[in-house]
Parts: structure tokens; C-alpha cells; sequence
């Protein structure tokens, strides 16, 4: 071999070095950006939960108002038939006692 081909060798080879050197730098830099997104990741995943159980406690919140409020209508509801009930029980209260005031007059 001659001295041209060992120079050429030999820059090669610093190259190669140098490249190999760069390496884990590089590879150090990706690892902190994969370690940067996970973080921001697991932030995120924390925000969200949090943010679930504030509403899932609304909702159970919202499950119990509907209930009360269901509960109230239904009181209602059978409050109304019971009205029903009684206003026709007075009309016919009434329609006796027109008619019982008819014959007493035609008497």
C-alpha cells in the first residue's frame, strides 16, 4: 500500500470516528425529547382524570337533582287527581243542592 491510500485510510477512519462520537449526543437528544413528550403526555392524562371526576360528580350531582325533581311530580301528579277528585265531588255537591233548591221553590 502506499502513503495515499493510508492517508485516505486514515480520513476514513476519522470520520468514522467522528460520526461515532456524534452519536450518543444524538442519541441523548432524541432519549430528552422522548422523555419531554412523555411528560407532557402523563400531564396531560392527569388533566384529563381530573377533569373526569369533576364530571362524573356533576352528573351524579345532575343524577340526584332529576330524582328529587321526579320525586316532586309525581307528588304533584297525584296531588292534581286528588284536586280532580274533590272539584267533582263539589260540582255534584252543587248540582244537588240547585236541584234540591229547584223542587224547595216549586213547592
Amino acid at each position: 500500500m502506499q502513503n495515499e491510500d493510508y492517508e485516505e485510510m486514515i480520513e476514513d477512519l476519522e470520520i468514522q470516528n467522528e460520526e461515532l462520537t456524534n452519536q450518543p449526543t444524538d442519541l441523548e437528544a432524541k432519549n430528552d425529547e422522548a422523555n419531554r413528550k412523555i411528560k407532557m403526555l402523563e400531564d396531560d392524562l392527569y388533566k384529563a382524570e381530573t377533569n373526569s371526576d369533576s364530571f362524573e360528580s356533576k352528573v351524579i350531582d345532575l343524577e340526584i337533582e332529576v330524582t328529587s325533581i321526579n320525586n316532586i311530580l309525581k307528588k304533584m301528579e297525584a296531588a292534581e287527581g286528588l284536586q280532580t277528585e274533590r272539584e267533582e265531588k263539589l260540582e255534584e255537591n252543587i248540582r244537588v243542592l240547585e236541584q234540591t233548591k229547584s223542587e224547595l221553590s216549586i213547592r
